[in-house]
């Protein structure tokens, strides 16, 4: 198995670089070691100055949203990198330079209980306290106006131990991304693909370009959203279940970043 090492601060447990994937394995570097491949995600990006591996390559998971500094940095300090791997268009478009697009997409939900479930319940909703991103902050009034709606979980208002309980019962789940940005979509959407949910969502602009449309509802603002809600039944889910399986083996092959991650740049450096 090939071996890639790296820096990161997003996943805050081993869980990440231990979890299996058919293409390489990860290795957690915790000394900056000068390896043969070093990957840098985010807010380690800085230390591909200072590092001697023979090929560094930077991945962005976080949208320019949540980390500016992140991006500015990219921006200033791609020759220190072989490829920086990105979701951002304006960055990849950029006339010669070392940004290549990648696909996040993953999932909270352990692989192992994936599924199209029967459905017994109307709609859920899964959010946290957080008001930092127009996302984020367009959750918290999408709660407040149509709270009465659906079922609401998140921390400080009905906690839920596993994911997998908001959504599997639930004929559709509003999920909404932080920031809408093209090609960037998460385990916000993927994690009602994943349990035959049909999402109500808020974010990647061109999501109809990886998924079935008829399997996915989109909206921008609360007056879309307020149109959604008016047309939802059994019936409109039952007429939607072929979507619902499409779309449930679309997640699944984007649930692998690694794989993405592996034919943007890494499959010529490994």
């Amino acid at each position: 198995m090939r071996r890639i090492h790296i820096r990161d601060l997003n996943f805050f447990s081993e869980r990440f670089p231990e979890r299996p994937n058919p293409y390489f394995e990860w290795v957690w570097d915790r000394t900056l070691q000068d390896n043969d491949v070093t990957v840098f995600t985010d807010q380690f990006l800085h230390e591909a100055l200072r590092n001697k591996s023979r090929v560094k390559v930077g991945v962005l998971f976080e949208p320019p949203a949540i980390s500016p500094e992140v991006y500015a940095f990219a921006r200033t300090h791609e020759e220190a990198f072989d490829y920086i791997c990105t979701f951002d268009e304006s960055l990849i478009a950029s006339v010669g330079s070392k940004f290549v697009p990648y696909i996040y997409g993953t999932s909270w939900i352990h692989t192992g209980t994936w599924g199209v479930y029967p459905k017994t319940r109307h709609a859920s909703m899964i959010m946290s306290s957080k008001k930092i991103t127009p996302g984020q902050r367009l959750r918290h009034e999408v709660a407040g106006r149509y709270g009465s709606h659906f079922s609401l979980f998140g921390r400080g208002i009905r906690p839920i131990e596993n994911k997998i309980d908001g959504l599997k019962d639930y004929r559709y789940s509003i999920a909404m991304e932080n920031c809408r940005v093209n090609a960037y979509f998460t385990e916000k959407v993927m994690d009602c693909f994943l349990t035959g949910t049909i999402p109500i969502y808020y974010g990647c602009p061109k999501i109809m370009k990886f998924f079935n449309p008829v399997g996915v509802y989109t909206f921008e603002n609360l007056d879309e959203l307020d149109g959604i809600l008016k047309g939802l039944s059994e019936e409109d889910y039952r007429s939607r279940l072929s979507a619902v399986w499409e779309n449930f083996a679309k997640a699944v092959e984007y649930f692998w970043f690694e794989k993405s991650l592996w034919k943007s740049c890494l499959s010529r450096v490994v």
